[in-house]
């Protein structure tokens, strides 16, 4: 196939310089005009096959888009008979409920709960109120007492504490003592220190300048090139110092 594409070319070179006449001319072309013929059989082959599968892709693309109109009909239609049906079937409501939003069951007031098919009322005891909601218990203890066993038994505060502002369900010590054993200390605040109101510190912190050692508040001793921390309570080196054990000192980069 290469060797007759080169004779033909070569035969076209000589026919435009004159070399070559016209019937010798012809002759080549008759002779290469099956390779001419077989490559445009090739290529209308080519274009066939990719329209077949552009068909195909159309088609299999329609036959999932109907599949999908098809399921939605039906759920469609099972929705619209099980309404039907139960518009058709008569609703028993008892007595203090209400049907739901969609017609198909019921549920009780506020103040009721369903207890064998009827609506019954919430019993509430003593210190305690109802919700007026359709969910839960529909009910809550008052301020000051806890829930206990089905029953709001009060809350006993010990002295020196009071009730949390936000539940009132639990107590909290006043400023200045602090929890040990369900009971309200005074906490202990050694000489230059200050009541701290936090819990994880004991309640209490030293003054600045002072730092806490076994429960007391000893006088910082500053070394030589130092300075008090942001913190108040321990001491850090003036630049370009650093700390070493007890002291400051100039490292080797300075």
């Amino acid at each position: 196939m290469e060797s007759s594409n080169v004779s033909t070319t070569a035969s076209c070179s000589k026919r435009l310089r004159g070399d070559v006449s016209p019937i010798a001319m012809y002759a080549t072309a008759r002779t290469h005009a099956p390779y001419a013929e077989r490559i445009r059989l090739i290529v209308r082959g080519h274009s066939l096959r990719d329209r077949r599968k552009e068909q195909m892709m159309s088609r299999t693309q329609a036959f999932f888009t109907m599949c999908f109109h098809v399921s939605i009909v039906a759920i469609l239609s099972i929705a619209t008979l099980q309404v039907v049906h139960a518009q058709d079937t008569p609703l028993e409501i008892p007595a203090n409920a209400g049907a739901n939003t969609y017609g198909t069951g019921w549920f009780c007031d506020p103040g009721y709960r369903e207890r064998d098919g009827e609506c019954k009322a919430i019993e509430i005891p003593p210190n305690a109120y109802a919700t007026n909601k359709i969910f839960g218990r529909g009910w809550k203890c008052n301020r000051g007492y806890r829930l206990t066993d089905g029953s709001c038994v009060q809350i006993e505060v010990p002295p020196n504490a009071y009730l949390d502002m936000n539940s009132g369900r639990r107590w909290r010590c006043e400023r200045g003592y602090r929890v040990r054993a369900q009971e309200c200390v005074p906490i202990e605040v050694p000489q230059n220190g200050y009541l701290s109101g936090n819990s994880y510190d004991g309640g209490w912190k030293c003054n600045r300048g002072y730092a806490a050692v076994d429960g007391d508040c000893v006088s910082l001793q500053l070394p030589d090139n130092a300075h008090i921390d942001y913190s108040g309570n321990d001491w850090a080196c003036d630049p370009p110092y650093r700390k070493r054990d007890d002291g400051c000192v100039l490292t080797e980069e300075y």
